[in-house]
């Protein structure tokens, strides 16, 4: 092209904008500090979960007839987590303080109510075992932060591939805790598997979401964590308390005896079965 002069005008290119194929480098950057700090929040909590819990069971001289009072209790931080996490959106300012202490909450709450569960249960859980049991979480979490980390903009798509391994993963930790006597090691890893499939939840809701931090993503986890395990626990006490036809997540039969009893009862039947 020519100007009115006769010299040739120089063409600018039109600049193409960005489509959801093609993020801009300021989103891969973001995807990438959220698959960095919606792990490490996953990973911290599942040290904590192992650590509280023991503490919790013998603080409170845990009981089977006070599993249920464990569970209340540990609904209750929780309630005071909820103003925290208020706080997080009215005051930005501060807000990685506000959202972490409702974290804590929510964290200390969910190990009180893991506790109800081993109350429930008879059996003082120790440190070491539940550290295990927390290794799988962890490892989901470490190859969660890396797939985010080498591919960011295709974060649809690793958060399904990791939520789909880790529901195959709670699928296999059911099958080993209702069939084998194991109950604590992987009752504990169902629990925080669970806990991994509501935080890649979580990630995939804020990498949608560009607005708000990751922090606020990461409380709200930390309350549907909470209310999981609260109801599963409430499920398998209220399975025991009663005299249904199931088979409760103890190994026997519902009702009021001990696991003991049953197996010796079951024991006798095959017995009698063989005669």
């Amino acid at each position: 092209m020519t100007d009115p002069n006769g010299t040739a005008a120089e063409v600018t290119p039109p600049t193409e904008a960005p489509t959801p194929e093609s993020p801009t480098p300021e989103q891969i950057s973001a995807y990438r500090a959220r698959g960095r700090i919606l792990p490490l929040w996953g990973i911290a909590a599942c040290i904590l979960f192992s650590l509280l819990v023991p503490v919790w069971y013998v603080f409170w001289g845990a009981a089977q007839d006070e599993a249920f009072t464990l569970v209340i209790i540990g609904i209750l931080p929780s309630l005071l987590a909820i103003p925290f996490h208020i706080l997080g959106s009215k005051r930005p300012q501060k807000r990685a303080l506000w959202y972490t202490l409702s974290i804590l909450l929510n964290t200390v709450g969910t190990s009180h109510c893991m506790t109800a569960y081993y109350a429930f249960l008879g059996v003082r859980p120790s440190a070491t075992p539940l550290l295990a049991g927390a290794l799988v979480s962890m490892g989901l979490y470490l190859l969660l932060a890396l797939l985010m980390h080498l591919w960011p903009h295709r974060y649809p798509l690793l958060t399904g591939i990791v939520a789909l391994l880790t529901v195959a993963l709670m699928v296999v930790s059911i099958v080993f805790w209702v069939k084998n006597d194991n109950k604590v090691f992987f009752s504990f890893v169902f629990f925080n598997l669970l806990w991994s499939l509501i935080s890649v939840c979580a990630l995939l809701a804020a990498c949608s979401d560009e607005i708000a931090p990751a922090q606020r993503f990461a409380s709200f986890a930390s309350f549907g964590i909470l209310m999981g395990v609260a109801v599963i626990v409430l499920v398998i006490l209220a399975c025991a308390a009663g005299d249904c036809d199931c088979d409760c997540s103890d190994g026997c039969d519902c009702g009021d005896c001990s696991l003991g009893d049953k197996k010796k009862g079951r024991a006798a039947r095959k017995r009698r079965t063989v005669r």
